[in-house]
């Protein structure tokens, strides 16, 4: 006699990720840019030129970004070249003493971290007497169109101690945007490690991968190669001073990390090594250029993918004084995101328009990296189009707390088995229904079947119902029936929580 088990899985498990915008010290402070330096800490400053802008926060952190940029054109004017410009903690030195890898704020002390200026060359030094003498230092390159990174090390002991430097630079070029690492044919897709001879010499990144690239950066290495370079996702390998990655792993948020070689440094002796982040001519040829504040991964919190709903901003920018009136937007979403708009009809004027567009996630039972599309088009030609890769995190489930009934089984048709079941979580005695394969773990003699259909019991009874909405569709209605959509899709959602077989119209 075959036994038959049924296992529902429901979300059960608690969990909080890590929120990159903690990290921007700009974003989740309040008060104005002017203000900034003296709220954040004193020990904070900026320098700037015709180009480019750069910050240094007590402990080493820095953030690029652009002034004016290298064009005549407004759309590289005050643009990020790393995440949080003016004032962020995601990009920073690195350095190892005897094998073991810390951050400045790490192994020295608060009062062992001064910060100096030099006309236009901010300097944190950072000393242990006896020790070790650190000075990380950035300035702008003769032409200005470059940030140069310096870092020094010193031995103070005694004794020799093995050293070693490296930087980490977390790029988010534009406006929103993340950075995209060009390799020839096109971009890295996967994480990667560069080491030895792997290592190239130099990285250039561009602000997008499809359409016009937008700003772009030139990466160089001005006395001695890294060792290694790993290009992975910032939520990967941000907390981990020296990184191995899966290279299976999709990119959606490049975070890069540059490692030099180990040195033996005898007593008094040192050690400099030197990043150079040079401007690239932008690319804005096309005569609408699209940007888009779409974040590249969502979270878990309280049980649920976080944020379960969430509005992002579009813009369209002209980069041509040419008569461009009408356009169409058109989105392209994988399954696990919806969105309130798939084509987006706009008229331009003279200005950058912007469009808010309303996502919600749903709910999935595997990790995905998944792909979403802007294009947009004038007179159905093909403009530009914008690609961001958006991590969607697994909901942890469980089959704790829920009662699953099985009946009607009909074994007529033998191999072919056909059952009806019910699962209700215990605690509130609702019916699950909209259940998919996924989450049904279906076994036979304590072997697992994957091929099965499944199917809703269609048979009605009381917790069926037929809804009829009307809904006013006039002009005056136009900022209202956005949320009547998303009202509508949240109700749809509870019938569904609480087992209730519906069917749904609509009557304008």
């Amino acid at each position: 006699m075959k036994n038959i088990l049924i296992l529902i899985t429901i979300i059960s498990s608690f969990l909080f990720s890590q929120n990159k915008l903690f990290f921007d010290v700009s974003k989740t402070n309040g008060d104005n840019f002017n203000n900034l330096l003296t709220k954040i800490n004193t020990d904070s400053d900026e320098i700037n030129n015709t180009y480019l802008s750069a910050t240094i926060l007590n402990g080493g952190y820095y953030t690029i970004g652009t002034a004016s940029g290298l064009s005549s054109d407004l759309l590289d004017d005050n643009c990020d070249i790393t995440f949080g410009h003016p004032y962020a903690k995601t990009s920073f030195p690195l350095f190892s003493i005897d094998g073991n890898w810390y951050k400045l704020d790490e192994y020295f002390s608060p009062s062992e971290l001064t910060l100096n200026r030099n006309a236009d060359t901010l300097e944190v030094a950072a000393i242990k007497s006896t020790e070790l003498l650190i000075k990380f230092f950035i300035c702008f390159s003769v032409d200005g169109q470059a940030v140069i990174l310096n870092q020094t090390i010193k031995n103070l002991d005694s004794i020799s101690h093995s050293i070693a430097i490296g930087f980490s630079f977390d790029p988010a070029l534009g406006k929103w945007g993340d950075g995209y690492l060009e390799i020839q044919p096109g971009y890295l897709k996967n994480n990667k490690m560069f080491d030895s001879a792997a290592v190239p010499e130099k990285v250039t990144l561009w602000e997008k991968s499809f359409g016009v690239k937008g700003i772009g950066i030139e990466l160089s290495f001005q006395n001695e190669k890294p060792l290694e370079i790993v290009a992975a996702n910032w939520k990967e390998i941000y907390e981990t001073k020296k990184a191995s990655v899966d290279t299976t792993q999709v990119l959606y948020d490049l975070f890069l990390k540059f490692y030099w070689q180990e040195t033996e440094l005898l007593p008094n002796e040192e050690k400099s090594c030197q990043l150079k982040a040079a401007l690239k001519s932008p690319d804005f040829s096309s005569q609408l250029f699209l940007r888009w504040d779409l974040q590249s991964f969502l979270g878990l919190q309280n049980n649920i993918v976080f944020p379960n709903g969430f509005d992002t901003y579009l813009t369209v920018n002209k980069t041509t004084s040419s008569s461009i009136s009408n356009a169409n937007i058109k989105l392209e979403l994988p399954s696990s995101l919806t969105s309130n708009s798939s084509e987006i009809y706009i008229a331009l004027g003279n200005q950058s328009y912007y469009k808010k567009i309303n996502f919600r996630s749903h709910i999935i039972y595997e990790d995905k990296v998944e792909e979403v599309i802007a294009k947009i088009f004038s007179d159905n030609q093909l403009i530009d189009e914008l690609h961001r890769e958006v991590f969607i995190p697994a909901t942890p489930v469980s089959d704790t707390g829920l009662t699953v009934s099985i009946d009607n089984i009909d074994g007529s048709k033998f191999p072919k088995i056909e059952f009806k079941f019910e699962a209700k979580i215990n605690s509130n005695d609702y019916k699950i229904s909209n259940l998919s394969s996924e989450n049904i773990f279906l076994y036979e003699d304590d072997n697992r079947i994957m091929d099965f259909n499944l199917g809703n019991d269609t048979t009605g009874g009381l917790n069926a119902a037929d809804i009829i909405f009307v809904l006013d569709v006039t002009g005056s209605m136009s900022d209202e029936i956005d949320e009547v959509k998303n009202n509508i899709i949240e109700f749809a959602d509870s019938l569904s929580y609480r087992g209730i077989d519906y069917r749904l119209g609509m009557v304008t």
